[in-house]
Formats: C-alpha cells, structure tokens, sequence
C-alpha cells in the first residue's frame, strides 16, 4: 500500500497522457499497427459512412413535403386527404420508414468498413508471423530451424491466399540445404547422403501443400536420398535428375511428374502413382514396384533390373506405357498389365510373364531370348513376329510351332 500511496496525482495524470498518446500513435504493444496509407483510407471511409448518414438523414427530415409529394404521385399515396390525426400517423411511419432504411444502408456500409479492416488486419498478423519464420530459418540451431519451416506450414493452413509465399521460401530452402545430385550413377551399394531432419520436415510441408492448392514442386538435381515420403502429394513435380535412393515413396502420388533420368534405385515404390509420368532413363533396381501404375507414363530406356540380379513385381500396371528400349532383364511379372503397351527394343531376355495381360502391347524388336511367355494372356503370332527370341523363348500352348527360326546371336 505504501508504494502505491506515494504516487502523485500529477504522476497519474502525466500516465495517463502518456498513455492516450501512445494509443494515438499506435505504439501500444499486442495492438495491430496498420501503414499510414491504410489509417488515412479507413479514416476517409468512416467519414464517408458518417456523412452519408448524416446527409440522409438531414434530406429525408428537410424535405419532408416534397417526400410525400413524390409518394402520391409515384405511389398513390394521398396524404391530404386524410384526417389531421390519421395524417400524422401516416406521416410518423413513412418519416420512420426512411429513417430504418437509411440506418440500414449506414449499417451496410459499417459492415463492409469492419470486413476490409479485419482483412488488413489479418494480413498484416500473418506478415507477422512470416517474417519470424524466416528469422528461424537463418537460425544455427536445428530445433529453431524446424519451428520456422513448421510455423511456414500453420501459414498454409491459415493462411490459403498468402500461401504461394510460403511454398516458395520452402522450396527455396530445401534447394540450398540439400547437396546436387551426382553427375554419375553411383553404384547401388554406394552409401547416400545423410540428410538434416529439417528437409524432411520442408518436403513433407510442400507434399501438403500440393493437396490445397495447384503448387507445383520443382526440385530438379537434388539429392533427396533415404527420406519417408510415403503418401506424399507431388502431383507434376519436377524432380527430373534427382537421386531418391533408398527413399520410401510408398502409396505416393507422383501424377505427371517429371522424373527424366531419375535415380529410384532401391526405393520402396509400392502402390505409388506414376500415371503419365515421364521417366526417361530413369533407374529404378532393386526397387518396390508391386501394385505400383505406370499406366501412360514414359518410361523409355528405363532400367528395372540388370543381368545380374533377379527381380519380381505383381499387380503393377503398365499400361498403355512407353516402354521402348527399357531394360527387364530377369523380370518376374505376376498378374500384371501390359495391354497396349508399347515394348519395341525393349531387352527382356530371361523375363517370365505369369498371369499377365498382353493384349496389344507392341513386341517389334523386344529382346525376347531365354523369356518365358507361357502366362502371357491376349498374346497373338502377330506380336511375336517382329521380336527377338531363340530356341529357349517359351509361348503359350496355342502358339507352339508357330514362331520362327530362332534369332541369331549377338
């Protein structure tokens, strides 16, 4: 109690100056502070909706006569000849009337005032909190660069319309924090890069942001090596040259992405969607591949397997795929489809196909020797005619005898 007995009145007068004048000049803390350019629009406007008021008011009172004049003329209303009472009723209702209305167009246009100012102000809250993700971004510690990429995913939520801003700096990041792919295939069982925990965090913020809006992720020669991806959203990215190995991508959705000459090596891609997707040259042994749709894509020149591993794959579709010159060596194909499939060069020299649909798939100068045809369902004498195959090349029963000299060797 003493310390507060010995405060002056003059000493609470000068506080509470002080304290009017802080609030108008918006320096009182947790208050939004709006740009000089918005304080004097928002102050243009409030008079603007007083004076309109104002004025309607002062034109419907003035002018009353001339109001019920227009009224009988337009309206039908005759007012003179009703009696004194009866006319100030009259009077009193229409003079209440316009009076409701002009408070109803005041009301509006406060309404309009109060949503743009909530806007400015919502704005200018989620500006805020940008510019102090990106203070964290720049951050020597790891825990506070996770929060910044984390408070940059709430701006996604939040925040749809400002959100393109977000992604970019995402982007961004992941494209300086993570190394360029090499120039060269490294072998396969070369050790990949140990990535920070960051990256995962910043790719699995963009895969969410594909879902809410038509963003686009380009990360083209990265190095993305070992990361859980697992259902992600990368819906037309452009990730061509990178270097996935060891990456988990299962039940992905990589819907036209561009993935020319990636290296997918040893992934986990099963029930991931590769549906017209481009993968030219892409590498992809020892990978997951079961129950995975490349339905449309372009795989050209794609390498599945090699001459010295043995590989399997079952429920995955190919179809209507462009598979010209890619490399299957080896391949088992359990209940797959390959209906309209082009194969042309394909090399499938020791491939078995089990169960598997071939109908209209284009076999001209697909390397067939030592492949093991008897489960191709839909497969016709055409097809086979402008294939490769050699004495050990098994078909179905109904077209035993029915294939040529066998191929000569290389």
């Amino acid at each position: 109690m003493r310390r507060f007995s010995s405060i002056r009145p003059s000493h609470t007068l000068v506080t509470v100056r002080l304290y009017i004048l802080f609030r108008l000049t918006g320096r009182t803390r947790g208050l939004f502070i709006a740009p000089p350019r918005v304080k004097s629009r928002a102050r243009h406007i409030f008079i603007a909706i007083a004076a309109t008021i104002g004025v309607t008011l002062s034109v419907t009172l003035g002018t009353w006569s001339a109001t019920a004049n227009w009224f009988n003329e337009h309206i039908g209303v005759d007012l003179s000849g009703l009696k004194p009472d009866a006319k100030a009723a009259a009077q009193g209702q229409l003079r209440l009337a316009v009076i409701q209305s002009a408070v109803a167009v005041g009301a509006l246009l406060a309404l309009i005032y109060t949503a743009r100012t909530y806007r400015l102000t919502r704005r200018g809250q989620v500006t805020d909190r940008f510019t102090k993700a990106l203070e964290r971004l720049s951050s020597e510690k790891e825990y506070v660069r996770v929060g910044g990429i984390l408070a940059l995913v709430q701006i996604l939520h939040d925040a749809p319309d400002q959100s393109e801003d977000a992604q970019t700096v995402l982007q961004n990041y992941l494209v300086n924090h993570t190394p360029e792919a090499p120039a060269e295939w490294p072998d396969v069982e070369a050790s990949t890069t140990s990535l920070p925990p960051e990256v995962q965090t910043a790719v699995d913020a963009l895969g969410t942001a594909t879902r809410r809006a038509d963003f686009r992720l380009r990360l083209p020669n990265r190095t993305l090596t070992g990361l859980t991806l697992q259902e992600i959203q990368l819906v037309s990215a452009d990730l061509s040259g990178s270097d996935f190995r060891r990456a988990d991508l299962q039940g992905a959705n990589l819907w036209g992405a561009n993935l020319l000459q990636a290296d997918l090596r040893r992934c986990e891609l099963r029930h991931a969607l590769f549906i017209n997707a481009t993968l030219r040259g892409a590498q992809l042994q020892q990978s997951q591949i079961s129950h995975t749709s490349f339905a449309g894509a372009l795989l050209k020149h794609a390498a599945f397997s090699d001459d010295k591993t043995f590989w399997s794959a079952e429920g995955t579709s190919f179809r209507h795929a462009n598979l010209t010159g890619a490399i299957m060596i080896n391949f088992h194909f359990v209940d797959c489809d390959f209906r309209d499939t082009d194969l042309g060069g394909a090399d499938l020299r020791g491939v078995t196909f089990e169960r598997c649909r071939l109908t209209g798939a284009d076999l001209s100068g697909a390397e067939l020797r030592g492949a093991d045809l008897r489960g191709a369902m839909g497969l016709t004498r055409a097809q086979l005619e402008g294939a490769r195959t050699d004495t050990r090349t098994q078909v179905p029963s109904d077209l035993v005898g029915l294939l040529g000299a066998p191929s000569p060797p290389d």
